[in-house]
């Protein structure tokens, strides 16, 4: 599994992980017959195909992790029944992260507060020792 275009992003009816891995790719291009990259140019200059649409969000969902069977169902759901254009930023943004990679993006900020809580407590365990990082009193 690739982590360098993986991305979450909310979708249809919720929170969903994208990642459009080599397999991915290469399911595409046998699927359809046709370069995934030169849909990628495509797409970034606004020309793209809606068979192109749903299968780029369908395989992503797949190498996000879901099971190609949910994720036939979502496409159905919220790809083939709604504008189609809802859908081609998406795909743009799958494509780019497949090929340029993607910019690590900030963490949220529970994750933020518990390492800088750790930061604390290592530093105070270093100082102090353990009697200063007590927290029962």
């Amino acid at each position: 599994m690739s982590t360098y275009a993986r991305f979450t992003e909310l979708f249809a009816d919720g929170e969903y992980t994208f990642d459009l891995d080599i397999d991915q790719a290469i399911e595409f291009e046998k699927k359809l017959e046709k370069s995934l990259y030169a849909t990628c140019i495509n797409m970034t200059r606004g020309i793209w195909f809606v068979e192109d649409v749903k299968e780029i969000v369908r395989l992503a969902l797949i190498g996000g992790g879901m099971r190609p069977v949910d994720a036939l169902r979502l496409v159905t759901t919220y790809v083939e029944k709604r504008p189609i254009a809802e859908n081609t930023a998406l795909c743009v943004r799958i494509l780019e992260a497949a090929f340029f990679g993607q910019e690590e993006k900030e963490k949220p900020m529970p994750q933020k507060i518990a390492e800088l809580e750790q930061q604390r407590d290592e530093a105070v365990a270093e100082m102090f020792g353990d009697a200063g990082n007590d927290k029962s009193a």
